[in-house]
């Protein structure tokens, strides 16, 4: 039986001296970071995301830069949800719990800032491209408390960890109760989707949360005060110990569950930090063409390359098409349980003249073996986004078409599923419609986008 035993040495007080009457978030009036290390606030990132998640690398890559940036007040925690469809085998019971407790969308990337709203008064954001300025903002915040980790004690023959934790308030919190909460994560090597669609089996993913080792027990501190935490049965948790962390954070028990503070102490060597290296790319990439600006809202095709931080990179055009064409691959699915997935290339959505860049409806849906509920839409990834598809014959979200010369910016890539235990016969194909619509509900454009199927070799 699997023990958690966290012992209060000495008790205190933590809580933020926020001011209710305050119309903004009291990070939002600095610009850049000010403070010096040791004054700044450390930020926890809840990071949702996913395995199947082909746009997931590149937000985390976003993340990492920050975390290079601030190493001592940037700590990300990577949440493998089972809400958003996209986890595999990283899948965690407690990511699962927060998901459905904060109300999060299923769509991923996501992240948390310290459970804090931002400007739309939600306390979750999905874009990536938005976070940094968002995270250096509140890290030049006044620290309201560190947490000092000790150095981790791990009895291996036992499986037992002992942890020493010292709690320093700031002189401006007095008499309140917070939650503390104790972590186990871990840098894992396992596969992931990227933008290309095809699977990285050595995948790094880093901090993903493997276990709860304290749930927010309550404590009211005072002055410097100091815990120990012991926790067993951390094994069956984890691939491996060495390259496990533990994270501690404070947070609020009353008016909301604001993260106070936080720290992190590695329990190994552990892996070697940093993003993935050497993304597939194309060694010597030649632009040689653009999308035209056509009269309507146009579809293409292109070549594309990997940023170090697996965003894509614009090479060539390879196939421009007007509305109402059909895209036709053959694409070798990858099995995924009782299931075969089929992920189209990336297609690309180009403004006109007629129909520029800005908020649009965007709708796939099946065009052949509707009402068949054995295949059908599993995902679909548009807006930076990958989206769990609930009901396999269609899906509907807005989007944001992008302005002309920001190329390989706007992408839709779909992927189907078909059942792997009885597959169709090669050469099956599956049609599928993607239709562009004004924010009246007036079709703009549509184009085909057809799967046919090649069973891959056992």
């Amino acid at each position: 039986m699997k023990k958690i035993f966290v012992a209060l040495m000495a008790v205190g007080a933590l809580l933020t001296a926020c001011d209710k009457n305050q119309k903004e978030p009291r990070w939002e009036s600095n610009e850049g970071v000010q403070l010096s290390e040791a004054e700044r606030r450390t930020v926890l990132i809840e990071e949702y995301t996913g395995q199947d998640c082909v746009n997931c690398p590149t937000a985390a890559g976003v993340l990492h830069k920050l975390e290079e940036e601030f190493p001592k007040n940037v700590i990300v925690v990577a949440m493998h949800s089972a809400h958003s469809g996209m986890a595999r085998d990283l899948e965690n019971a407690e990511a699962t719990r927060l998901a459905k407790h904060y109300a999060l969308p299923s769509a991923v990337p996501m992240m948390m800032m310290s459970r804090m709203p931002f400007a739309d008064n939600k306390n979750f954001n999905s874009d990536y491209l938005q976070w940094p300025n968002s995270i250096r903002k509140l890290i030049n915040t006044p620290k309201l408390a560190d947490i000092v980790l000790g150095k981790p004690e791990y009895n291996e023959a036992e499986d037992k960890l002992s942890l020493s934790i010292e709690l320093k308030p700031a002189p401006t919190l007095s008499d309140q109760q917070v939650g503390l909460v104790a972590w186990l994560v871990e840098d894992v090597v396992a596969g992931q989707k990227l933008l290309n669609g095809k699977t990285k089996e050595d995948y790094q993913h880093h901090n993903v949360l493997r276990k709860v080792l304290s749930g927010g027990e309550a404590l009211v501190v005072k002055s410097e005060s100091k815990t120990t935490l012991t926790a067993t049965g951390l094994k069956a948790s984890l691939k491996d110990i060495k390259n496990a962390k533990v994270v501690v954070f404070i947070h609020k028990l009353k008016g909301g569950d604001e993260v106070l503070a936080a720290g992190l102490v590695a329990l190994g060597s552990g892996n070697k930090p940093g993003p993935n290296p050497n993304p597939e790319t194309n060694p010597n990439p030649q632009p040689d063409g653009k999308p035209e600006l056509r009269e309507g809202l146009s579809f293409y095709l292109a070549e594309t390359d990997f940023n170090s931080d697996y965003s894509l990179k614009f090479v060539r055009l390879i196939k421009q098409a007007d509305s109402g064409y059909e895209f036709k691959f053959t694409e070798k699915p990858e099995k995924d349980g009782s299931e075969y997935q089929i992920g189209m290339p990336n297609v690309f959505i180009h403004p006109g003249k007629n129909a520029p860049a800005g908020q649009y409806q965007i709708k796939v849906e099946k065009v052949s073996h509707k009402g068949d509920a054995s295949v059908g839409l599993f995902s679909v990834c548009v807006l930076g986004q990958c989206n769990s598809a609930k009901n396999p014959e269609s899906y509907e979200q807005e989007i944001n078409v992008q302005p002309a010369d920001k190329l390989a910016a706007e992408l839709v890539q779909i992927h189907y599923k078909v059942p792997a235990n009885n597959p169709p016969a090669d050469g099956t194909e599956y049609k599928t419609k993607v239709t562009i619509s004004d924010m009246s509900g007036k079709e703009v454009a549509h184009c085909f986008v057809t799967f046919v199927f090649k069973k891959p070799t056992e």
